[in-house]
């Protein structure tokens, strides 16, 4: 969760500096649209032989998009690094790396990587799919899957000044996944919808009781002299039960339970003992 919140756009940003000065402007853009979940990538650069937290960069990539572009940025530093690492995800899943290539500053091509997946060294809880209709795509196995990529010394010692690494990478979303994101988000509405509904009666009813028998003293007098509020603690009850299913642990509940204090005698919930006779109370 902490690596996919770093990964975030400007997750890491403490402050926006902001200079405005007299001109046209630039029109304004259109908010854009609620992405889906995402999965981190990140890049070690090898330091005297050692990889470390501290010497590595973070970005992330959309699930379920086919193709996308993900760059990750890599620091000047007093020596060139002696490898690099790709964790090309955070969780198990499929991964299809379409291109990586390595640019300095200027984004001048340092190396590119041929395409053949079987040239990733030292691959650590990957599968590399060579064959079949998955051909080309790793497939993920762990929380920390990575591979090293093979780029030769010469490319390696012109990071010296920085660089960056650019891949085009995917998320296929599979068939299963689908169905089930459509069924979550159909299942939400419908929730959404009979706990509105539920809701708006228990409301109903409240102010229908407060206005035809006022306070609980009203209503106990009412009871012993008429039939007609049971019917609405009925309704009442049959609707707190229900919401009750559908708020377990939430706000919900606590306020149905006082609101059931409030409009409702207490009850008592007796069990049936089993037994050859009848016996007196």
């Amino acid at each position: 969760m902490l690596r996919a919140i770093v990964a975030q756009p400007d997750a890491l940003a403490y402050q926006f500096i902001v200079e405005a000065v007299p001109g046209a402007g630039a029109a304004p853009q259109a908010e854009a649209g609620r992405s889906g979940p995402r999965f981190c990538v990140q890049l070690y650069w090898a330091v005297q032989g050692k990889l470390e937290e501290a010497n590595s960069a973070i970005a992330s990539g959309v699930m379920g998009k086919d193709s996308q572009r993900v760059e990750l940025q890599i620091p000047p530093m007093p020596a060139p690094p002696t490898a690099l690492r790709l964790d090309i995800s955070d969780r198990p899943g499929y991964v299809r790396l379409r291109t990586v290539a390595l640019h300095d500053p200027n984004g001048v091509l340092l190396w590119a990587w041929d395409g053949d997946i079987a040239s990733l060294r030292d691959p650590r809880q990957v599968h590399m799919l060579a064959s079949g209709p998955f051909s080309g795509t790793l497939l993920c196995t762990g929380e920390d899957p990575s591979v090293e990529l093979p780029i030769p010394l010469q490319a390696l010692t012109r990071l010296g000044g920085g660089g960056f690494l650019r891949a085009e990478m995917g998320w296929p979303l599979s068939s299963d996944s689908a169905f089930a994101a459509q069924m979550i988000d159909a299942r939400e509405r419908q929730w959404q919808m009979e706990r509105s509904t539920l809701l708006m009666l228990v409301d109903s009813l409240r102010k229908e009781m407060q206005l035809q028998y006022g306070h609980a003293e009203k209503i106990e007098q009412a009871l012993v002299s008429t039939q007609s509020p049971k019917a609405l603690f009925h309704q009442i009850g049959s609707l707190s039960s229900r919401l009750q299913a559908l708020e377990q642990g939430s706000p919900v509940r606590r306020i149905l339970r006082r609101a059931r204090r409030e409009l409702l005698p207490p009850t008592f919930p007796f069990d049936l003992e089993p037994s050859g006779r009848l016996r007196d109370a």
